[in-house]
């Protein structure tokens, strides 16, 4: 009875001490990772809009024009940016069979070391944002600047300007969430890529609106999109601003080892659903075998299923080989006799 309301006061509560060890190490790290990710990310998005902003201030001479369409503006974050994080927050991890994140404690040594969330760490992504506004606004407002004559014999000016960088804007974050995310299921897909198809979408309904709705977009958006000098900024923009973030990350993974290759995924999952599927289906469906923390270090050597002397194990190889009860206690006479 105590035991019962105890449960039914605590924010969480388990059925057994032994459900505690996985909820911990392993949803607890994804956990974690996920709310790095989405932290950073938040602040990072709307750094570079209001970034933007303060590039246009320098020359309007702050007089409080705004360089973006309000429609556009209020469902930013609202609308074109919110569920990809979302989706990303729930489903990704970096190792999809986690039935094998137990054994490799080297996993937590960037939760410990708080190496997902720190100062260093947000600075980097505020001074990314700073510079990717920079190249957006400045590629887009001087190589282009709106000056180019559409179909309509018209130029854009001001109000095709900040469309084609509000889209830009869409664009570039999204993409810059694909470039950190680990996994992708085919719900993260249909957001992240949906969200920017939906933008030029709701801009294209919107323009078709009477002048009193939206000024700025009436009659201005099937000039711009008709337009291949505004698509052609569009994808230009997007590569130099994400160009230099996307060969970081690929040489952290792939040549500088930053980050172990235990994280890579421990098995090639040809199902667009693995990422969402417990390991469990999984490997009861494709008849995958569960590989030991031994047979990842050795990679050649089977791994043996006692270890009786331990003295020759390196620090990094002595946590992952399996100790059998003897040879702890060994170790724990050893240590008191070094005391």
């Amino acid at each position: 009875m105590e035991g019962q309301q105890a449960a039914n006061a605590a924010d969480y509560s388990i059925g057994q001490f032994r459900f505690l060890q996985r909820l911990l190490m392993v949803h607890g790290r994804a956990n974690y990772n996920r709310l790095c990710l989405t932290i950073n990310y938040f602040f990072y998005k709307n750094a570079l809009l209001v970034m933007t902003q303060f590039w246009f201030c320098l020359f309007n001479r702050f007089t409080g024009q705004s360089l973006y369409e309000k429609w556009t503006l209020s469902c930013y974050n609202l609308v074109f940016t919110s569920l990809p994080i979302i989706m990303v927050g729930i489903f990704d991890r970096d190792i999809l069979n986690t039935d094998n994140i137990l054994a490799l404690p080297q996993l937590y040594q960037a939760g410990i070391r708080g190496d997902g969330l720190n100062i260093y760490g947000f600075i980097r992504w505020l001074l990314n944002a700073v510079a990717h506004s920079a190249i957006i606004f400045f590629v887009i407002m001087f190589g282009w600047g709106g000056d180019g004559i559409n179909n309509s014999g018209t130029t854009g000016g001001l109000d095709a300007v900040g469309l084609i960088t509000m889209s830009t804007l869409v664009g570039a974050v999204n993409c810059k969430l694909a470039i950190h995310a680990n996994t992708f299921a085919w719900i993260q897909h249909l957001f992240l890529w949906g969200s920017i198809l939906v933008f030029f979408f709701f801009c294209v309904v919107i323009g078709a609106f009477p002048i009193s709705v939206s000024t700025i977009m009436y009659g201005n958006v099937q000039n711009v999109l008709t337009f291949p000098t505004p698509w052609m900024f569009y994808f230009l923009t997007i590569a130099l601003t994400l160009g230099f973030d996307f060969i970081v990350t690929y040489a952290k993974y792939n040549f500088l080892k930053m980050t172990p290759k235990i994280i890579i995924q421990l098995w090639d999952s040809k199902d667009p659903m693995a990422s969402i599927r417990p390991p469990s289906e999984l490997r009861k469906k494709k008849q995958i075998p569960q590989v030991s923390a031994t047979a990842i270090t050795t990679n050649t050597q089977k791994a043996p299923s006692k270890v009786v002397d331990t003295s020759s194990a390196t620090p990094e190889t002595a946590n992952l080989q399996p100790v059998s009860k003897d040879a702890k206690q060994q170790l724990f006479k050893r240590a008191e006799r070094d005391e």
